[in-house]
C-alpha cells in the first residue's frame, strides 16, 4: 500500500508540473516582443527556458509574467 501511495504522488507531482509548464509555455508565447525583451528573453529562448531545470529562474519569469497578465486584464477590461 506505502507503495502505491508513493507512486500516485509522483504521478501528480508530475501531472502538475507538466500543467504548470504548458501554462507557463502559453503565457511566453502570449506575450509581446516588447514584453519578452522587458523581461531579458527573446521568443526563441522560450521552449529552453521552460524545459530547464533552473527553477529560480523559471520562477523569476513566472512572477515576470503574472503581473503582466494582471496588468493586460486590468487595462483591457476598463
Amino acid at each position: 500500500m506505502k507503495h502505491i501511495k508513493k507512486y500516485l504522488k509522483a504521478l501528480l507531482e508530475a501531472i502538475q508540473k507538466n500543467q504548470q509548464q504548458r501554462a507557463d509555455h502559453w503565457m511566453l508565447s502570449n506575450m509581446s516582443d516588447r514584453e519578452l525583451r522587458d523581461v531579458g528573453i527573446s521568443r526563441g529562448e522560450i521552449n529552453s527556458i521552460i524545459y530547464s531545470s533552473k527553477e529560480r529562474e523559471k520562477q523569476e519569469y513566472r512572477q515576470y509574467m503574472q503581473e503582466m497578465y494582471r496588468t493586460r486584464i486590468t487595462h483591457s477590461s476598463v
